[in-house]
């Protein structure tokens, strides 16, 4: 039995992607079966930009939908790290790896790299997906929570601007989003005029931007180079549910025209 069947058997929780059944065969090959997920992956959502596509490729995620999706991984990670038993740490928490139910219920997926947590952990087999592996993973295999709440700011950073973990187009090609957005957020006084022209212009601008400003300093605090200085899932939980309380607020007194909580036909 692999130790991703044995993980997805001991967690349950409604932002987990359900595993339905398994089967193993007589080689010894394991075959996972798991809820459908209609809406695919959030990367699809944030980053096709074929206007003639239908489906996940021809629209894009409301602002509001956006947070949603974000709470709802954050709870999972949250779930892991602190009310299994054991704990656990994904270790590949990345936005392909974020799949949308029928109604756009973020399901975290794929345990294939996940671990149990345990203090001081160190590997030498370093696995992962670049743009999202936290510093300290990389450079001396150190494994703890503190990877996957890494790893959850650059799917933050993408939700806000919809741009890929490491940009592939333009003069900024090959650089981490992460690094990029440091750069936006520097403390500067005009930081968050900046943000609202490094947001994803898919949005059109139909957002709070004390709300985007909110949940972008909770990104560059998990993406912070020290493990020490990131928060903990619990805590990016407890924030973003807040940040989208404002938001459906803002949304219901909102009165631009054709708003609504459905995905927003591209333009």
């Amino acid at each position: 039995m692999t130790e991703e069947l044995q993980i997805l058997q001991k967690v349950h929780h409604g932002n987990l992607i359900t595993l339905v059944g398994y089967c193993i065969a007589a080689s010894g090959q394991s075959y996972l079966v798991y809820e459908y997920a209609e809406n695919g992956s959030l990367s699809q959502w944030l980053h096709n930009d074929d206007d003639d596509a239908e489906g996940p490729n021809s629209c894009i995620l409301t602002w509001n939908q956006r947070l949603q999706v974000a709470l709802d991984v954050a709870a999972a990670l949250e779930y892991i790290h602190k009310y299994t038993y054991p704990s656990y740490v994904h270790k590949d928490v990345k936005s392909s790896n974020i799949l949308l139910n029928s109604k756009f219920s973020g399901k975290l997926a794929n345990f294939a790299l996940a671990k149990e947590l345990k203090d001081d952990a160190v590997t030498r087999h370093i696995m992962g997906t670049q743009g999202y592996m936290a510093p300290e993973y990389l450079s001396g295999g150190l494994v703890s929570s503190k990877i996957d709440v890494f790893a959850f700011g650059v799917v933050l950073l993408e939700i806000l601007s919809g741009k890929e973990a490491v940009i592939r187009d333009g003069p900024d090609k090959g650089k981490f989003l992460c690094t990029e957005a440091t750069f936006i957020l520097d403390n500067s006084s005009d930081e968050k005029e900046r943000l609202n022209t490094w947001m994803d212009p898919h949005l059109q601008g139909l957002y709070p931007l004390d709300c985007a400003y909110r949940v972008a300093l909770v990104a560059k605090s998990c993406v912070a180079d020290e493990p020490s200085a990131r928060p903990d899932m619990r805590d990016v939980a407890y924030t973003l549910a807040k940040v989208l309380e404002i938001s459906l607020e803002w949304d219901g007194s909102s009165v631009l025209d054709g708003y609504t909580d459905n995905p927003l036909e591209a333009r």
